[in-house]
């Protein structure tokens, strides 16, 4: 009921009971008409802070708009940071087809670029430079969020270009010849196999994940998802939840954020049978440490959206990764330059 026809339509006999006095009834009014303003601004702020924003997913075909892509890793030895990385790509986007089931939106990587400090580690460069001129062909839902891969075999081939890059890396490196093939079969099983398309759209999976979604304002959207393991690719049970934080209506924006944490006692099962995994394809019995490794994954992202077009303004996402003593962050911000 509404705080006007609840204030309006009741008997305002008041303290006075029957005795209609000018005194009391002037008393009454005062008091009726504090009670409704305190209503009104009760109301308005209710009013806001149940506010609802569905993001818009309709882009013509033929819209474009450019990325700006800084990727990056940062590696820890208990909270003691050893090695960093970071590169930035320039990406070209473009809804290539538009239809009532979804889209396909074409992504063009133009370029990318390394720090100073790392072009000269050429397994590095080489990989930066596969990534120069290759286009994801990405389908996505009818609100605008990418499911799948179309060109699957023209990128399993830059893929397969990475790994072998990987394999001269691994036998250049102190690790054995046995313990390099282990990683390198493991590695290829992962990247090759099954999880192959998946780990190629995780960038623009993550740029497009909260598009079309309908939000209430200070209302968090708690869900159950699941989470490859690091090592193995085994799904690993994880609670999520989105919060629509913030509509700016002077910049015609909304702030959405996102986390995400594994389920630890699972995700140590896994961590340790996926080591010993490894550890027996190299020849090795690890089994009396295993117990000292733990795994906990913890995902963070900030969402800015602009109300009109539904395309993100900026997007940044953290992973936290910690297995036993040594830490891992991967790191990523989007930011679009330009909308067409």
């Amino acid at each position: 009921m509404q705080w006007w026809t609840w204030a309006t339509g009741r008997s305002w006999s008041g303290p006075c009971g029957g005795r209609r006095r000018a005194p009391c009834r002037r008393a009454v009014s005062a008091l009726v008409c504090v009670a409704l303003a305190a209503a009104a601004l009760a109301g308005e702020q209710e009013q806001e802070e149940k506010r609802r924003v569905v993001l818009p997913s309709v882009w013509p075909e033929g819209t474009k708009y450019d990325l700006i892509i800084e990727k990056g890793r940062r590696d820890y030895e208990e909270e003691t940071l050893v090695k960093q990385g970071w590169s930035t790509s320039h990406v070209a986007v473009e809804v290539a087809r538009a239809s009532a089931e979804g889209y396909l939106l074409r992504w063009t990587f133009i370029r990318t670029t390394l720090p100073k400090q790392l072009e000269w580690l050429e397994p590095v460069a080489f990989a930066a430079r596969i990534t120069e001129g290759m286009v994801l062909e990405l389908r996505a839902d009818e609100f605008g969020c990418v499911v799948g891969l179309e060109n699957v075999d023209e990128v399993r081939e830059r893929v397969r270009q990475v790994i072998e890059l990987m394999r001269s890396s691994l036998r250049a490196s102190d690790l054995g010849e046995r313990e390099a093939q282990a990683v390198f079969d493991s590695l290829a099983e992962q990247l090759l196999g099954q999880g192959m398309e998946a780990m190629v759209i995780n960038v623009a999976r993550l740029f497009t994940l909260a598009s079309g979604g309908a939000f209430v304002l200070g209302e968090e959207q708690a869900y159950e998802d699941a989470l490859p393991c690091p090592l193995n690719g085994e799904l690993i049970p994880s609670k999520a939840a989105f919060l629509l934080e913030k509509v700016d209506d002077e910049t015609g924006s909304a702030l959405v954020t996102w986390r995400q944490r594994m389920d630890q006692e699972k995700a140590t099962q896994v961590i340790g049978q996926a080591l010993a995994d490894l550890a027996r394809k190299a020849g090795r019995d690890i089994s009396e440490g295993l117990q000292e490794y733990t795994l906990d994954v913890r995902d963070e992202a900030r969402f800015v959206y602009d109300l009109a077009t539904g395309i993100p303004i900026s997007v940044s996402h953290s992973r936290d990764i910690q297995i036993g003593p040594k830490r891992r962050v991967d790191w990523l911000r989007f930011v679009t330059v330009q909308a067409k």
